[in-house]
Protein backbone atom coordinates (compact mmCIF):
# COMPACT_ATOMS: atom_id res chain seq x y z
CA UNK A 1 0.00 0.00 0.00
CA UNK A 2 2.56 2.70 0.81
CA UNK A 3 4.67 1.67 -2.18
CA UNK A 4 1.36 2.24 -4.54
CA UNK A 5 1.03 5.54 -2.64
CA UNK A 6 5.27 6.47 -3.41
CA UNK A 7 4.64 5.35 -7.03
CA UNK A 8 1.28 7.65 -7.51
CA UNK A 9 3.14 10.56 -5.71
CA UNK A 10 6.30 10.45 -7.58
CA UNK A 11 4.10 9.70 -10.60
CA UNK A 12 2.15 12.72 -10.42
CA UNK A 13 5.49 14.83 -9.07
CA UNK A 14 6.87 14.16 -12.65
CA UNK A 15 3.52 14.77 -14.26
CA UNK A 16 3.37 18.65 -12.67
CA UNK A 17 6.91 18.67 -13.19
CA UNK A 18 6.16 17.98 -17.07
CA UNK A 19 3.67 20.29 -17.24
CA UNK A 20 5.62 23.16 -16.11
CA UNK A 21 8.24 22.43 -18.39
CA UNK A 22 5.28 22.69 -21.23
CA UNK A 23 3.93 25.60 -19.62
CA UNK A 24 7.48 27.25 -19.57
CA UNK A 25 8.30 26.20 -23.16
CA UNK A 26 4.75 27.17 -24.59
CA UNK A 27 5.20 30.25 -23.05
CA UNK A 28 8.70 31.07 -24.32
CA UNK A 29 7.32 29.67 -27.77
CA UNK A 30 4.20 32.04 -27.56
CA UNK A 31 7.34 35.12 -26.39
CA UNK A 32 9.78 34.69 -29.37
CA UNK A 33 6.63 34.15 -31.52
CA UNK A 34 5.65 37.68 -30.17
CA UNK A 35 9.18 39.09 -30.72
CA UNK A 36 9.15 37.54 -34.19
CA UNK A 37 6.58 39.12 -35.25
CA UNK A 38 7.36 42.52 -33.78
CA UNK A 39 10.94 42.27 -35.03
CA UNK A 40 8.91 41.62 -38.44
CA UNK A 41 6.47 43.69 -38.82
CA UNK A 42 8.72 47.04 -38.94
CA UNK A 43 10.70 45.25 -41.55
CA UNK A 44 7.71 44.11 -43.38
CA UNK A 45 6.16 47.49 -43.11
CA UNK A 46 8.50 49.47 -44.26
CA UNK A 47 8.29 47.98 -47.93
CA UNK A 48 4.29 48.50 -48.22
CA UNK A 49 2.77 51.48 -49.80
CA UNK A 50 3.33 54.79 -47.73
CA UNK A 51 5.21 53.74 -45.13
CA UNK A 52 9.20 53.37 -47.59
CA UNK A 53 10.13 57.26 -47.54
CA UNK A 54 11.16 57.51 -50.85
CA UNK A 55 9.10 54.37 -52.37
CA UNK A 56 6.75 55.43 -53.40
CA UNK A 57 6.93 59.67 -53.56
CA UNK A 58 9.68 61.72 -54.43
CA UNK A 59 12.03 63.22 -52.06
CA UNK A 60 14.54 66.34 -52.81
CA UNK A 61 16.91 65.85 -56.39
CA UNK A 62 21.10 65.61 -55.98
CA UNK A 63 20.52 69.75 -55.33
CA UNK A 64 17.13 70.37 -54.57
CA UNK A 65 13.02 69.77 -55.37
CA UNK A 66 12.02 67.82 -57.67
CA UNK A 67 8.58 68.06 -59.24
CA UNK A 68 6.29 64.90 -58.66
CA UNK A 69 6.52 63.75 -62.04
CA UNK A 70 6.34 60.07 -63.00
CA UNK A 71 9.75 58.72 -63.33
CA UNK A 72 11.32 55.19 -63.59
CA UNK A 73 11.43 52.39 -60.94
CA UNK A 74 14.72 52.33 -58.61
CA UNK A 75 16.07 49.52 -60.30
CA UNK A 76 14.99 50.63 -64.27
CA UNK A 77 15.24 54.59 -63.66
CA UNK A 78 14.67 55.15 -67.88
CA UNK A 79 11.51 52.57 -67.98
CA UNK A 80 8.29 54.14 -66.97
CA UNK A 81 6.35 53.50 -63.86
CA UNK A 82 3.60 50.43 -63.86
CA UNK A 83 -0.05 51.75 -64.04
CA UNK A 84 -2.08 51.72 -61.04
CA UNK A 85 -4.35 48.38 -61.43
CA UNK A 86 -6.62 49.73 -59.12
CA UNK A 87 -7.33 52.64 -61.57
CA UNK A 88 -10.24 52.34 -63.48
CA UNK A 89 -10.47 50.57 -67.58
CA UNK A 90 -12.54 51.04 -70.19
CA UNK A 91 -14.81 48.46 -70.70
CA UNK A 92 -13.62 44.82 -73.03
CA UNK A 93 -16.25 43.36 -74.98
CA UNK A 94 -16.66 39.64 -74.57
CA UNK A 95 -15.96 37.91 -77.78
CA UNK A 96 -17.70 35.15 -76.89
CA UNK A 97 -20.89 37.38 -76.40
CA UNK A 98 -22.81 37.19 -80.61
CA UNK A 99 -25.38 39.70 -79.20
CA UNK A 100 -22.63 42.22 -78.76
CA UNK A 101 -22.32 44.45 -82.15
CA UNK A 102 -18.83 44.36 -84.21
CA UNK A 103 -17.31 47.93 -84.31
CA UNK A 104 -17.46 49.72 -88.05
CA UNK A 105 -14.85 48.68 -90.79
CA UNK A 106 -13.77 51.29 -92.87
CA UNK A 107 -13.88 49.28 -95.98
CA UNK A 108 -10.98 51.82 -97.39
CA UNK A 109 -8.45 50.86 -95.37
CA UNK A 110 -6.67 47.06 -95.66
CA UNK A 111 -5.72 44.64 -92.90
CA UNK A 112 -2.13 45.76 -91.57
CA UNK A 113 0.36 43.80 -92.31
CA UNK A 114 2.33 42.94 -89.37
CA UNK A 115 5.18 39.82 -90.75
CA UNK A 116 7.17 43.36 -90.84
CA UNK A 117 7.26 44.53 -87.67
CA UNK A 118 10.56 45.57 -86.09
CA UNK A 119 11.52 43.54 -83.50
CA UNK A 120 11.01 44.39 -79.58
CA UNK A 121 13.91 46.83 -78.75
CA UNK A 122 16.76 45.03 -76.26
CA UNK A 123 17.09 46.27 -72.59
CA UNK A 124 21.10 46.65 -72.45
CA UNK A 125 21.60 48.23 -69.66
CA UNK A 126 22.37 52.02 -70.48
CA UNK A 127 20.76 54.74 -69.01
CA UNK A 128 21.64 58.17 -68.19
CA UNK A 129 24.15 58.12 -65.25
CA UNK A 130 22.57 61.60 -63.96
CA UNK A 131 19.38 60.68 -64.44
CA UNK A 132 19.56 57.17 -62.41
CA UNK A 133 21.59 59.27 -59.71
CA UNK A 134 18.44 61.97 -59.66
CA UNK A 135 15.74 58.93 -59.08
CA UNK A 136 18.05 57.09 -56.90
CA UNK A 137 18.43 60.39 -54.50
CA UNK A 138 15.09 60.98 -55.14
CA UNK A 139 13.43 57.53 -53.46
CA UNK A 140 16.29 57.42 -51.40
CA UNK A 141 14.58 60.14 -48.66
CA UNK A 142 17.90 62.62 -47.78
CA UNK A 143 15.96 65.01 -46.42
CA UNK A 144 16.26 69.10 -46.60
CA UNK A 145 15.59 71.57 -49.19
CA UNK A 146 19.26 71.31 -50.68
CA UNK A 147 20.38 68.31 -49.63
CA UNK A 148 22.14 65.61 -51.39
CA UNK A 149 23.72 61.78 -51.31
CA UNK A 150 27.00 63.08 -51.82
CA UNK A 151 28.54 62.01 -48.44
CA UNK A 152 30.65 65.16 -46.55
CA UNK A 153 34.36 65.40 -46.45
CA UNK A 154 35.69 63.32 -43.38
CA UNK A 155 39.29 65.64 -42.89
CA UNK A 156 41.95 64.70 -40.71
CA UNK A 157 42.79 67.82 -38.56
CA UNK A 158 44.91 68.02 -35.38
CA UNK A 159 47.68 70.55 -35.63
CA UNK A 160 50.33 71.27 -32.71
CA UNK A 161 53.47 72.75 -33.46
CA UNK A 162 54.39 74.99 -31.02
CA UNK A 163 56.05 73.48 -27.93
CA UNK A 164 58.50 74.35 -25.24
CA UNK A 165 61.88 75.60 -25.36
CA UNK A 166 63.44 75.38 -22.32
CA UNK A 167 67.79 74.93 -21.48
CA UNK A 168 66.35 73.89 -18.11
CA UNK A 169 65.31 70.51 -19.89
CA UNK A 170 61.48 69.63 -21.08
CA UNK A 171 61.99 71.11 -24.66
CA UNK A 172 59.14 70.02 -26.67
CA UNK A 173 56.36 69.46 -24.39
CA UNK A 174 52.99 71.33 -24.46
CA UNK A 175 51.62 72.12 -28.00
CA UNK A 176 47.48 71.86 -26.45
CA UNK A 177 47.23 75.18 -26.83
CA UNK A 178 47.96 75.45 -30.64
CA UNK A 179 45.75 72.43 -30.59
CA UNK A 180 42.50 73.52 -29.63
CA UNK A 181 43.59 77.19 -31.78
CA UNK A 182 42.81 75.72 -35.25
CA UNK A 183 40.02 74.47 -36.91
CA UNK A 184 39.58 72.85 -40.49
CA UNK A 185 36.59 73.67 -42.29
CA UNK A 186 36.17 70.41 -44.01
CA UNK A 187 36.46 68.39 -41.44
CA UNK A 188 32.96 66.56 -41.84
CA UNK A 189 31.69 68.92 -44.21
CA UNK A 190 30.12 69.58 -47.85
CA UNK A 191 29.76 72.58 -50.39
CA UNK A 192 26.43 72.10 -50.43
CA UNK A 193 24.12 74.05 -48.38
CA UNK A 194 22.87 72.01 -45.89
CA UNK A 195 20.87 71.96 -42.42
CA UNK A 196 22.12 69.82 -40.23
CA UNK A 197 23.13 69.06 -36.44
CA UNK A 198 26.37 66.35 -36.38
CA UNK A 199 28.96 64.85 -33.73
CA UNK A 200 32.51 64.07 -34.53
CA UNK A 201 35.00 62.13 -32.51
CA UNK A 202 38.20 61.84 -33.06
CA UNK A 203 40.88 60.14 -31.36
CA UNK A 204 44.48 61.04 -31.98
CA UNK A 205 47.37 58.46 -30.50
CA UNK A 206 50.65 59.57 -29.36
CA UNK A 207 49.59 63.27 -30.24
CA UNK A 208 51.95 64.65 -27.70
CA UNK A 209 54.79 64.56 -25.02
CA UNK A 210 55.43 65.93 -21.74
CA UNK A 211 58.53 67.57 -19.97
CA UNK A 212 59.87 63.46 -19.46
CA UNK A 213 59.41 62.55 -22.91
CA UNK A 214 55.89 60.43 -21.86
CA UNK A 215 53.59 59.87 -24.86
CA UNK A 216 49.71 60.88 -24.81
CA UNK A 217 46.52 60.29 -26.73
CA UNK A 218 44.35 62.98 -27.10
CA UNK A 219 40.48 62.96 -27.73
CA UNK A 220 38.09 65.31 -29.14
CA UNK A 221 34.60 65.43 -29.39
CA UNK A 222 32.65 68.56 -31.60
CA UNK A 223 29.05 69.36 -31.61
CA UNK A 224 27.72 71.35 -34.59
CA UNK A 225 24.55 72.77 -36.10
CA UNK A 226 24.66 73.97 -39.77
CA UNK A 227 21.58 76.09 -40.82
CA UNK A 228 20.66 77.22 -44.62
CA UNK A 229 18.73 80.53 -44.80
CA UNK A 230 18.00 82.70 -48.04
CA UNK A 231 15.98 80.23 -49.51
CA UNK A 232 18.72 77.42 -49.10
CA UNK A 233 21.64 78.96 -51.02
CA UNK A 234 23.35 80.01 -47.91
CA UNK A 235 24.25 78.85 -44.24
CA UNK A 236 25.46 79.84 -40.76
CA UNK A 237 27.76 76.90 -39.20
CA UNK A 238 28.40 76.22 -35.47
CA UNK A 239 31.49 74.14 -33.90
CA UNK A 240 31.98 73.13 -29.97
CA UNK A 241 34.96 70.69 -29.56
CA UNK A 242 35.88 69.19 -25.68
CA UNK A 243 38.80 68.28 -25.74
CA UNK A 244 40.05 65.16 -23.69
CA UNK A 245 44.35 65.47 -23.83
CA UNK A 246 47.17 66.12 -21.62
CA UNK A 247 46.74 69.02 -19.19
CA UNK A 248 47.50 72.49 -19.98
CA UNK A 249 49.64 72.92 -17.10
CA UNK A 250 52.56 71.39 -16.89
CA UNK A 251 55.78 71.05 -14.37
CA UNK A 252 59.37 70.26 -15.62
CA UNK A 253 60.27 67.12 -14.43
CA UNK A 254 56.86 65.82 -13.51
CA UNK A 255 54.23 63.45 -15.53
CA UNK A 256 51.90 65.63 -16.72
CA UNK A 257 47.86 64.09 -16.22
CA UNK A 258 45.17 64.53 -18.31
CA UNK A 259 42.39 67.47 -18.61
CA UNK A 260 39.19 68.33 -20.44
CA UNK A 261 38.98 71.60 -21.83
CA UNK A 262 36.41 73.19 -24.28
CA UNK A 263 38.10 74.15 -27.17
CA UNK A 264 37.48 77.79 -29.52
CA UNK A 265 33.90 78.18 -31.11
CA UNK A 266 33.76 78.20 -34.67
CA UNK A 267 31.59 80.03 -36.67
CA UNK A 268 31.33 79.70 -40.38
CA UNK A 269 28.94 81.65 -43.45
CA UNK A 270 28.69 79.47 -46.74
CA UNK A 271 26.98 80.40 -49.81
CA UNK A 272 26.63 78.93 -53.46
CA UNK A 273 28.73 80.21 -56.23
CA UNK A 274 27.21 77.78 -58.88
CA UNK A 275 25.20 74.91 -58.93
CA UNK A 276 23.79 72.54 -61.67
CA UNK A 277 21.79 68.96 -60.91
CA UNK A 278 25.33 67.15 -60.05
CA UNK A 279 27.81 69.53 -59.20
CA UNK A 280 27.75 72.79 -56.56
CA UNK A 281 30.89 75.61 -56.28
CA UNK A 282 30.63 77.24 -53.16
CA UNK A 283 32.63 79.86 -51.19
CA UNK A 284 32.71 80.64 -47.28
CA UNK A 285 34.72 82.62 -44.24
CA UNK A 286 35.33 80.73 -40.90
CA UNK A 287 35.61 82.91 -37.78
CA UNK A 288 37.67 81.27 -35.06
CA UNK A 289 36.67 83.01 -31.59
CA UNK A 290 38.81 82.33 -28.59
CA UNK A 291 37.12 80.48 -26.07
CA UNK A 292 39.12 77.32 -24.54
CA UNK A 293 41.80 77.98 -21.26
CA UNK A 294 45.89 79.61 -21.44
CA UNK A 295 48.50 77.24 -21.23
CA UNK A 296 51.12 77.29 -18.17
CA UNK A 297 54.56 75.94 -18.68
CA UNK A 298 56.92 75.69 -15.33
CA UNK A 299 60.74 75.03 -16.24
CA UNK A 300 61.76 75.42 -12.66
CA UNK A 301 60.47 76.49 -9.26
CA UNK A 302 61.05 80.28 -10.24
CA UNK A 303 60.49 80.69 -14.52
CA UNK A 304 57.54 79.63 -15.88
CA UNK A 305 55.81 80.96 -19.42
CA UNK A 306 51.87 81.31 -20.33
CA UNK A 307 50.34 81.63 -23.58
CA UNK A 308 47.30 83.18 -23.56
CA UNK A 309 44.85 82.02 -25.94
CA UNK A 310 43.61 85.12 -27.62
CA UNK A 311 44.37 85.00 -31.13
CA UNK A 312 41.55 85.03 -33.63
CA UNK A 313 41.25 83.17 -36.91
CA UNK A 314 40.02 84.05 -39.96
CA UNK A 315 39.35 81.58 -42.39
CA UNK A 316 38.08 81.68 -46.12
CA UNK A 317 37.38 78.37 -47.89
CA UNK A 318 36.11 77.58 -51.73
CA UNK A 319 34.63 74.18 -51.83
CA UNK A 320 33.53 71.95 -55.09
CA UNK A 321 31.64 68.83 -55.27
CA UNK A 322 30.25 66.48 -58.21
CA UNK A 323 28.59 63.44 -58.82
CA UNK A 324 30.88 62.19 -61.83
CA UNK A 325 29.11 59.10 -62.79
CA UNK A 326 26.37 56.45 -61.41
CA UNK A 327 28.41 55.89 -58.43
CA UNK A 328 31.55 57.99 -58.43
CA UNK A 329 31.66 61.30 -56.78
CA UNK A 330 34.70 63.84 -55.88
CA UNK A 331 34.63 66.45 -53.18
CA UNK A 332 37.34 69.36 -52.81
CA UNK A 333 38.03 72.19 -50.87
CA UNK A 334 40.81 74.65 -50.41
CA UNK A 335 41.52 77.06 -47.17
CA UNK A 336 43.56 79.38 -45.82
CA UNK A 337 43.80 80.03 -42.00
CA UNK A 338 45.27 83.80 -40.96
CA UNK A 339 46.07 84.42 -37.56
CA UNK A 340 44.60 88.12 -36.82
CA UNK A 341 46.05 88.92 -33.68
CA UNK A 342 48.66 86.09 -31.98
CA UNK A 343 48.69 85.15 -28.64
CA UNK A 344 50.66 87.26 -25.56
CA UNK A 345 53.01 85.54 -23.98
CA UNK A 346 54.19 85.68 -20.56
CA UNK A 347 57.21 84.82 -17.79
CA UNK A 348 57.11 84.38 -14.64
CA UNK A 349 59.78 86.06 -12.55
CA UNK A 350 61.89 86.09 -15.41
CA UNK A 351 62.79 89.09 -17.61
CA UNK A 352 61.24 89.32 -20.90
CA UNK A 353 57.50 88.93 -23.06
CA UNK A 354 56.38 88.75 -26.27
CA UNK A 355 53.66 88.08 -28.68
CA UNK A 356 53.44 84.48 -30.31
CA UNK A 357 51.60 84.66 -33.97
CA UNK A 358 50.32 81.50 -35.16
CA UNK A 359 51.69 80.17 -38.67
CA UNK A 360 49.59 81.47 -41.40
CA UNK A 361 48.57 77.94 -43.16
CA UNK A 362 47.36 76.77 -46.08
CA UNK A 363 44.94 73.32 -46.49
CA UNK A 364 44.21 71.37 -49.16
CA UNK A 365 42.32 68.75 -49.30
CA UNK A 366 39.94 65.97 -52.07
CA UNK A 367 37.91 63.36 -51.67
CA UNK A 368 36.80 60.36 -54.26
CA UNK A 369 34.46 58.60 -53.17
CA UNK A 370 32.26 55.24 -54.66
CA UNK A 371 28.73 53.95 -53.73
CA UNK A 372 28.92 50.10 -52.81
CA UNK A 373 25.47 49.57 -51.84
CA UNK A 374 22.25 51.27 -52.16
CA UNK A 375 18.71 50.17 -51.55
CA UNK A 376 16.41 52.65 -50.57
CA UNK A 377 14.21 50.63 -48.66
CA UNK A 378 16.34 49.02 -46.33
CA UNK A 379 17.21 50.52 -42.59
CA UNK A 380 20.80 51.27 -44.09
CA UNK A 381 19.65 52.74 -47.69
CA UNK A 382 23.35 53.23 -48.76
CA UNK A 383 27.22 52.38 -48.23
CA UNK A 384 29.94 54.46 -49.82
CA UNK A 385 33.73 53.99 -49.58
CA UNK A 386 35.87 57.71 -49.25
CA UNK A 387 39.15 57.86 -49.51
CA UNK A 388 40.87 61.56 -49.08
CA UNK A 389 44.05 63.33 -48.82
CA UNK A 390 44.92 66.15 -47.01
CA UNK A 391 47.70 68.85 -47.38
CA UNK A 392 48.51 71.15 -44.56
CA UNK A 393 51.19 73.61 -44.80
CA UNK A 394 52.80 77.00 -43.78
CA UNK A 395 53.03 79.97 -45.74
CA UNK A 396 55.46 82.31 -43.71
CA UNK A 397 57.75 81.60 -41.18
CA UNK A 398 57.04 81.06 -37.51
CA UNK A 399 57.29 82.96 -34.27
CA UNK A 400 59.51 82.14 -31.27
CA UNK A 401 59.39 84.00 -28.13
CA UNK A 402 62.25 83.41 -25.73
CA UNK A 403 63.24 85.25 -22.45
CA UNK A 404 65.89 88.13 -22.40
CA UNK A 405 68.07 84.96 -21.20
CA UNK A 406 67.29 82.73 -24.50
CA UNK A 407 67.10 80.23 -22.27
CA UNK A 408 63.75 79.60 -21.76
CA UNK A 409 60.56 80.20 -24.26
CA UNK A 410 57.79 78.92 -26.50
CA UNK A 411 57.28 78.10 -30.21
CA UNK A 412 57.54 76.47 -33.81
CA UNK A 413 61.60 75.78 -33.69
CA UNK A 414 61.00 73.89 -37.06
CA UNK A 415 60.05 76.56 -38.56
CA UNK A 416 58.11 75.54 -42.02
CA UNK A 417 56.02 71.73 -42.13
CA UNK A 418 54.43 70.13 -44.61
CA UNK A 419 51.46 67.57 -43.43
CA UNK A 420 50.38 65.40 -45.78
CA UNK A 421 47.95 62.90 -44.26
CA UNK A 422 45.73 59.83 -45.99
CA UNK A 423 41.72 59.46 -44.87
CA UNK A 424 39.66 56.06 -45.58
CA UNK A 425 36.53 56.03 -44.27
CA UNK A 426 33.26 54.48 -45.16
CA UNK A 427 29.79 56.23 -45.04
CA UNK A 428 26.93 54.32 -44.26
CA UNK A 429 23.35 56.40 -45.02
CA UNK A 430 20.68 55.32 -42.07
CA UNK A 431 16.90 56.00 -43.49
CA UNK A 432 16.14 59.02 -44.83
CA UNK A 433 17.51 61.51 -42.56
CA UNK A 434 20.84 60.33 -40.96
CA UNK A 435 24.36 58.59 -41.56
CA UNK A 436 27.37 57.37 -39.66
CA UNK A 437 31.03 57.38 -40.95
CA UNK A 438 33.46 55.63 -39.53
CA UNK A 439 37.08 56.23 -40.44
CA UNK A 440 40.98 56.31 -40.10
CA UNK A 441 44.17 58.94 -40.82
CA UNK A 442 47.82 57.58 -41.50
CA UNK A 443 50.61 60.30 -42.22
CA UNK A 444 52.26 60.21 -45.13
CA UNK A 445 55.45 62.47 -43.76
CA UNK A 446 56.78 61.13 -41.12
CA UNK A 447 59.20 63.68 -40.36
CA UNK A 448 56.42 66.26 -40.03
CA UNK A 449 53.51 64.68 -38.71
CA UNK A 450 50.80 65.10 -35.67
CA UNK A 451 50.22 61.99 -34.34
CA UNK A 452 51.03 58.36 -35.09
CA UNK A 453 47.36 57.44 -36.20
CA UNK A 454 43.35 58.73 -36.06
CA UNK A 455 40.43 57.07 -35.64
CA UNK A 456 36.97 58.86 -36.05
CA UNK A 457 33.34 58.38 -36.21
CA UNK A 458 31.01 60.82 -37.13
CA UNK A 459 27.24 61.32 -37.09
CA UNK A 460 24.79 63.75 -39.29
CA UNK A 461 21.59 64.03 -38.85
CA UNK A 462 19.56 66.10 -40.91
CA UNK A 463 16.37 68.22 -40.94
CA UNK A 464 13.61 69.23 -43.44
Amino acid sequence: MKLAFLRYAIAGRMNLLVSGVRRRTAAFSFGAMILALAVAAPAQAQHQPGNCVGCDSYGPAVMGPVAPTPGGTYMNPGRPTPADPSAPRPPISDPSDSGAPAPPRDPSVSPSDLSNMPAPVADTGNFDASASVDNFVRQSGVAGESQSLTPNMVGDMAQANNRLISSYGGSGAGGVGSFYRRVKIADNNSPLVRHRAYVNYNHFHNAFIDTLGNDYNADRYTVGIERPFFDGNRSIEVRLPLISAIDNNQVAGQVAGNDQQLGNITLAYKQYLHRTSNSALSVGLGLVIPNAPDETLVAQATQAIRIKNEAWHLQPFIGYTEQVTDNIFVTAFAQIDFDLNGNDVEFTDAVGEGRLQDQNQLMLDVQVGSWLYRNPCARVTGVAALLELHYNTAIQDSDIVLDDADTFGYGNIDNRYDVLNLTAALHFQLGACSNLRVGAVMPLRQEDRNFDTELMVQFNRYFR
